[in-house]
């Protein structure tokens, strides 16, 4: 099995830290500053904060792993595997913007669904990869991404 490691750039460490910052004071300001909403309101504005940072912490890519069989994409929490056999290509793309229709956009990297309906797991936009399988599209990031791009053709290869 080998072993790749997806890291955040400099501006998703960016994104995440202000983006977090500012939310929690905007709770802190919200449960103990403004008396007109009460802190009920701010209690559930915090709830929705704490359970959103969660989820696009859960959804965050930390590696991925290419097995004899399967690529798979372990997340902070929770994992996807992908056949090699369902894999129709591998596409190195250059540095962009991604077009997110629903997602965090910076928080703890691009997670969400982009405008093509690829699943976005990206925490660096300069070394991302488009995984295109027979019914799914995935964008993800790694360090080495010559070398993974190398060794997920082979493996692509070896499948057809």
């Amino acid at each position: 099995m080998k072993t790749y490691i997806s890291s955040n750039s400099r501006l998703v460490n960016l994104i995440t830290f202000f983006t977090f910052i500012l939310l929690v004071f905007v709770s802190f300001i919200l449960i103990f500053v403004e008396s007109k909403l009460g802190s009920a309101a701010g209690g559930i504005f915090l709830a929705i904060v704490l359970s959103t940072t969660f989820y696009f912490y859960s959804q965050s890519l930390i590696r991925i792993q290419i097995t004899d069989k399967h690529l798979i994409l372990k997340k902070n929490i929770g994992r996807i595997q992908i056949d090699f056999s369902d894999i129709e290509k591998a596409v190195k793309l250059k540095y962009a913007d991604i077009p997110m229709t629903i997602g965090s956009k910076g928080f703890f990297g691009f997670i969400g669904q982009t405008m093509d309906g690829s699943g976005s797991f990206v925490k660096n936009r300069k070394k991302m990869v488009q995984i295109i399988t027979s019914d799914k599209k995935y964008l993800i990031s790694c360090d080495d991404r010559e070398d993974f791009m190398e060794e997920i053709n082979r493996k692509i290869q070896r499948y057809k």
